[in-house]
């Protein structure tokens, strides 16, 4: 978790703004908030979203808003174009938030449901940081490009209650990739 201060002094002596790219910034979620707290600490922020209707709050703001269907080959490499374009060929962070929740007891899960919510919750995480790993590549941020992948406890403590064992697989997969990831 980042705590930031836009009155911080290391972010006043910022020349150039640092970028970062949202999913899943929908109205009232955790993805527009941290949208505006990276805006109000001096960051240029991408806030996206695949219902760009959604995005109120961030366009009230003024943040740079952009389509991005995670779930979708084609938008999540036509986004990765459009910020190429808009950054001149870098993103200094990306922060994975898109995400959903499923509750149902295990024996009674929807499978085609449940396969979904891995394909959000943990492949998706894998295609965007994979589309937007040359960008973040050439990020000239100190100590290198941010990745950070929206977890949740329940994906490490699964006795968070019953009626979430597809969620809490799907958080569980998801925190297992990211630390093979760091190691990697």
């Amino acid at each position: 978790a980042w705590i930031f201060s836009a009155t911080s002094p290391r972010y006043k002596k910022m020349t150039k703004k640092l970028t970062v790219l949202i999913t899943g910034c929908s109205d009232g979620g955790l993805g527009s908030q941290l949208a505006l707290q990276f805006q109000a600490a001096g960051w240029r922020v991408f806030a996206t979203a695949r219902n760009l209707s959604k995005l109120k709050e961030a366009k009230k703001a003024g943040l740079e808003i952009l389509h991005l269907d995670t779930l979708s080959d084609d938008s999540i490499y036509k986004c990765v174009s459009e910020v190429s374009e808009l950054t001149g060929g870098s993103l200094d962070a990306l922060v994975n938030n898109a995400g959903a929740g499923y509750s149902m007891p295990v024996m009674d899960i929807d499978i085609q449901k449940g396969r979904d919510l891995f394909e959000l919750n943990v492949w998706s995480i894998i295609s965007v940081s994979r589309a937007f790993l040359p960008l973040l590549m050439r990020s000239t941020r100190e100590g290198g490009a941010l990745l950070v992948n929206h977890g949740s406890l329940s994906g490490t403590i699964a006795a968070t209650g019953p009626f979430a064992g597809v969620y809490n697989a799907s958080k569980a997969a998801a925190a297992s990739f990211t630390e093979n990831l760091r190691l990697e």
